[in-house]
Formats: C-alpha cells, sequence, structure tokens
C-alpha cells in the first residue's frame, strides 16, 4: 500500500513536472521572434547589360559594351532585378518576421549629376515600394542613409524638401507614431516604441561623417546629441530596453587603414553616449561598410559593455579603397535575426547570400543560408558578451574562427586568406571604436611586426657572421 502510494506521488510530480516544462517551452517557443535586415541596396536604373564596367555599368557604345549578367555586376551598383530579387528571398525564407530593419544607402555610386533632387526621391519612393508589395502586412523601421540624399553625404541640419518626401514615403510604416514622422521631417532621425516595448532610436549619424561637410565644425549638429540623450535618459527612467538603428556607425571600416567614419569630436561623443547608456542598450544595427562586421565597446576597465552589429550589402560594388581591392566587392546578402520578444536580447543571426556569378550563368538567383552564427562560431548568442569571446576567440594564429569570420565578411566572396595586416586592421576595427585606441592599436601592432622583423635581420646577421668567424 506504501509502496503504491508512492508510487502514485511519483507518478503526479512526473506529470506536474512534465506539464510545466512543456508548458514553459511553449512560452518560450511564443516569445522567440524574428525579423530581416536589409541594407545597401545602391539602385541604379541605368545598370545594362551591355553596360561598360569601367563606367558604372552604363551603356556607352558598342565598343565598351560588355555581357553583363541580368542580376548584376561585381564592379557596379544593383539593377532593379537584384533588389526585388533581395527581398523576394526574404520573403521566401521567412515571411512570418515581426518587422523589417531597413538601413539605407539607396541610390547608387555615381556622380550628383546624375542623380539630382528629383531623382533621388523618386528611388526612395521606388524602393520603398518594392518593400511594400512584397511585405504588404509587415511593419519597417528605415533609417536614412549617406547615399539616400542629393547631394549625397551632405544631409542637413534642417528640414528640407527631401526630407519631407522622404518622411511622405515611410508615414505609412511609422503610422502608428505622429511624432517619429515629424522628427523624420525635421532633420531625418525619430524614436518609437517597438511593438515589445523596446525603444527603437533611429540617429541620422550622416551628420557625422567625414564627407559631410556642411556638419563640420558644428558642436552638436540638429541638436541630435542632446536629442540621444534626453531619449535614452527617458528610456532609463521609464524602464525601457533599447536599440539604436543607423546607417553609418562609429569607428573605423576593417578592410583598409583610414581615417574614422566620423569626425573625431562627433565619434568621441557618440561613443560616450553609448557607454553612459550601455546598460539599457541591447542592440545596435548598422550598415555602410557593405561588410559582415562587428565592433564590440570596452569600458575603462577593458571590460566589454556594448557592441554593434553590422549588416551586409546587397549591392555587390567592388570597393576600391580597401586593402586588397581585387576583392573589394561582395556576394548579395540579406540578414535575419532570431531574438527574444519580451527582452529584445539577440539571440541568432541567419545569414543568406546569392553568389551573384552563378544567379547570372544560371539566369536564376539562389538564395542560400551562408551560415547561422551560434552554430558557425560555436556562441551562446549574439549578444555583447557572446561577441566579446568571438573577438578573443580570433586573437590565436590560425583562429578557425577568424578564418570563418574573414569569408563571411564579404559574403563569401573574397576566398584569398586574411594576412598579418589585414588580420590586423579587422581586429583593431573591432575591438578599438575610439580614434585614439585604434591608432593605439594599429601602431603597437606595426611596431610588434617591425620588431619581430628588425629581430629575424640581427638573428640572420648573427648567424652569418658566427658562420663566417668559424670557418
Amino acid at each position: 500500500m506504501y509502496v503504491g502510494a508512492q508510487s502514485g506521488i511519483y507518478a503526479v510530480l512526473l506529470f506536474v513536472y512534465l506539464s510545466t516544462h512543456i508548458r514553459a517551452q511553449t512560452v518560450a517557443m511564443e516569445d522567440v521572434g524574428y525579423f530581416w535586415h536589409v541594407a545597401d541596396f545602391h539602385y541604379d536604373y541605368q545598370y545594362s547589360m551591355r553596360g561598360d564596367p569601367t563606367y558604372y555599368c552604363h551603356y556607352w557604345n558598342e565598343t565598351t559594351a560588355k555581357d553583363l549578367g541580368y542580376y548584376g555586376d561585381y564592379e557596379c551598383d544593383s539593377p532593379m532585378s537584384l533588389v526585388v530579387s533581395a527581398v523576394q528571398a526574404m520573403k521566401a525564407n521567412k515571411p512570418d518576421v515581426d518587422f523589417i530593419v531597413w538601413t539605407g544607402d539607396d541610390a547608387p555610386h555615381v556622380p550628383d549629376a546624375m542623380v539630382g533632387e528629383e531623382l533621388m526621391i523618386e528611388i526612395i519612393a521606388n524602393l520603398t515600394q518594392v518593400i511594400t508589395d512584397i511585405f504588404p502586412d509587415t511593419r519597417v523601421y528605415p533609417a536614412i542613409a549617406n547615399h539616400d540624399y542629393d547631394p549625397s553625404n551632405q544631409l542637413p541640419v534642417q528640414t528640407s524638401r527631401q526630407y519631407n518626401a522622404i518622411a511622405d514615403a515611410w508615414s505609412g510604416w511609422l503610422n502608428h507614431d505622429s511624432d517619429a514622422v515629424a522628427s523624420l521631417r525635421k532633420a531625418a532621425y525619430y524614436t518609437t516604441v517597438m511593438e515589445n516595448d523596446v525603444r527603437l532610436i533611429v540617429p541620422n549619424t550622416n551628420l557625422y561623417y567625414t564627407s559631410n561637410k556642411v556638419t563640420a565644425g558644428m558642436p552638436d549638429p540638429a541638436g541630435q546629441f542632446d536629442w540621444m540623450e534626453n531619449t535614452l535618459e527617458e528610456a532609463k527612467r521609464n524602464n525601457q530596453l533599447v536599440w539604436i538603428l543607423a546607417h553609418i556607425p562609429p569607428g573605423h571600416p576593417e578592410r583598409s587603414h583610414s581615417s574614422p567614419w566620423f569626425y573625431e569630436e562627433f565619434n568621441e561623443r557618440y561613443i560616450d553616449i553609448i557607454s553612459q547608456y550601455a546598460d539599457i542598450i541591447i542592440g545596435q544595427f548598422y550598415a555602410h561598410h557593405h561588410t559582415d562586421h562587428f565592433k564590440v565597446l570596452y569600458n575603462d576597465n577593458g571590460e566589454p559593455i556594448s557592441s554593434m552589429l553590422l549588416a551586409p550589402a546587397v549591392v555587390p560594388w567592388r570597393n576600391k579603397y580597401v586593402y586588397n581591392a581585387e576583392f573589394g566587392a561582395n556576394n548579395p546578402a540579406v540578414r535575419l535575426f532570431k531574438y527574444q520578444r519580451s527582452t529584445g536580447k539577440l539571440l541568432d543571426i541567419m545569414q543568406y547570400i546569392m553568389n551573384l556569378s552563378e544567379a547570372n550563368q544560371n539566369n536564376s538567383p539562389e538564395w542560400v543560408l551562408e551560415y547561422t552564427a551560434t552554430e558557425a562560431y560555436s556562441i551562446d548568442d549574439v549578444t555583447t558578451e557572446s561577441l566579446h569571446e568571438l573577438a578573443e576567440s580570433f586573437k590565436p594564429e590560425n583562429s578557425e574562427n577568424f578564418e570563418k569570420y574573414n569569408l563571411y565578411c564579404s559574403a563569401s566572396y573574397d576566398v584569398t586568406p586574411c594576412d598579418e595586416t589585414c588580420k590586423q586592421m579587422q581586429m583593431c576595427a573591432i575591438t578599438n571604436i575610439r580614434v585614439s585606441d585604434y591608432d593605439a592599436c594599429m601602431e603597437s601592432t606595426t611596431s610588434a611586426s617591425s620588431r619581430a622583423s628588425f629581430n629575424t635581420i640581427t638573428l640572420f646577421i648573427t648567424s652569418f657572421w658566427f658562420v663566417v668567424t668559424i670557418s
């Protein structure tokens, strides 16, 4: 009787445990959401399959005409066929996302005289319509970029006809928040509370860009720094967590040793603000590089406090100002995030790419899963702590994780190994966002290499002298 009763109790306890466990798992599954990040379309309506790759892939004459691909060319900007294919691939691979983030750069890399204000407005409206047609019931959170304004890079600090046109184009996605639309009209930045109560802050970081001569020397272009601080302070008072979405990130490019993207004083103040509110900023999303890249921000004690995820581009355009210009292009890419709805925690990245050469050869675009971050890198998630651990895993010579990262950086276009200089630029850009820290990192690594070379030469001379003497 006692044994039977005991068995009955165990059975009840097991039932309760299993019921609770299954229910907890169901809740956890319901708390998992997905969203797309798409960046850098750089649509060029003049792209021609009989174009000249040395002239933007535009048709010039039959003497210079080449047979170019239907979906684009690594030397040039995107035809509409590539733009549509990318958004259709998003729909095909994960149609039921919670929302989409779009970090801009819509016009081609051509002289401003080839674009103009009217065409710029039309390009943004057309691409907005492409996304709306394919995802008619999905909210999109857009950010303006340096190639979303004419003249390019010269974004102003006050309202303009182009800012108003952009706000009109995007108002359908932001119709739940009239203040966000009004802020867009003011200087193309805004904030809004997302469906999961995470506050999204979308600064116009193009105001800090070193190519923007309008804002050079200003203490606080458009009052955006004060606005960011006030918005973050209010979010902290309201116990809100924050995501930041923008086109140009702070820090340096990872494939060339050059100046930072922001004017130095803007870079430092931006990082100061991020550092001050790092405890509530749980995600940052950028683009601009065209590459798959990330950055980790550290405090004065060397502890990781925030991170930035940079999405690779749809456009395959070859960047000729990188360390290895031969491989400055990339395969077209779109990015899917997995996240926890209740907290905004970033759980994973699923990176999709299209091999442009194969798509043109087969006349059929095949978008494939390039990698899943947690599986490829053996990390728990894509939070700051995990990205710090990933960066640490890059440090050893012949690091498998770094070799994967180097391949993924160009969406699997550049298959060449990353030499010492290449890795130095990558590592310094990933872990040193402040200008002085980056410069010190590059100098120390270069000095170490120089010392190593000097020691090798000294050893060779000493050995040679020893051999000669013995002989």
